[in-house]
């Protein structure tokens, strides 16, 4: 009998909910008195004139992406080893502009001060044990 969730099944839904965190609002990052009103100046006269690249508008979340983003970091906070859980918070943090994890293995690794290998199967392991939980009914599904 094939099991419904599998590694494949959770990273799939934590890669969705690291894209639902990257299209969170970023405000409360700078101080407030250190912000204008204007609009920045522009010193290219083809994008003046509107001939430059449009800038795409920033995304939101609705409500059932909100909640599947709840779930998923509910999963990660459930597993006991801290290592892991920031190994797979770190990989869940998502560019939202070409949707590719921020963090190589190589730069998680310089931040756990491991080995590239070892991050990559805490990583794994971490996979398994939610994978785990699910099919024991220990955590809520999407």
């Amino acid at each position: 009998m094939h099991n419904k969730y599998d590694e494949v099944y959770v990273e799939a839904h934590l890669f969705d909910a690291g894209k639902a965190v990257s299209r969170l609002p970023a405000k409360g990052t700078r101080p407030s008195i250190y912000t204008g009103s204007l609009p920045d100046v522009v010193l290219d006269p083809q994008e003046a004139y509107g001939y430059g690249e449009p800038s795409l508008p920033r995304q939101s979340n609705n409500p059932r992406q909100m909640t599947h983003m709840d779930i998923c970091v509910s999963w990660v906070h459930s597993l006991p080893a801290t290592y892991v859980r920031r190994v797979i918070l770190m990989r869940m943090i998502i560019n939202p502009i070409n949707e590719k994890h921020s963090f190589s293995w190589k730069q998680i690794a310089r931040h756990m001060d491991c080995n590239d290998k070892t991050a990559k199967a805490w990583y794994d392991s971490g996979l398994r044990q939610i994978a785990g939980k699910l099919s024991n009914g220990d955590l809520m599904p999407v």
